[in-house]
């Protein structure tokens, strides 16, 4: 689970995606291009986010907990965004935005 502008998400693989019926439909306009998904990821909140949210992420795509450390996370953001866009990843809203 991360944070982005103090809303919650959870993001998850789709064969590890919750059976959970009040989880919300997942966030669709990040499969319309790589560019909404890269916007998505560097503005996650600074501090409310587990450190290295971004390393994690990439790990938990490729199955491989090692290259965590030694990375650099903005590097890895195109990759997951691409991720996103293919719809390897999926981001699931967990609150309801306030108006």
């Amino acid at each position: 689970m991360f944070v982005i502008f103090s809303y919650h998400y959870l993001a998850c693989k789709p064969v590890d995606k919750p059976e959970d019926p009040f989880l919300k439909l997942p966030l669709i306009n990040l499969r319309v291009s790589a560019t909404y998904g890269e916007q998505f990821l560097q503005n996650l909140h600074e501090w409310k986010n587990e450190d290295k949210i971004i390393n994690h992420l990439y790990c938990y795509l490729k199955g491989d907990g090692v290259y965590c450390a030694h990375s650099n996370e903005f590097a890895l953001i195109p990759y997951i965004a691409k991720e996103l866009e293919a719809g390897n990843l999926l981001i699931f809203p967990l609150d309801e935005p306030s108006s």
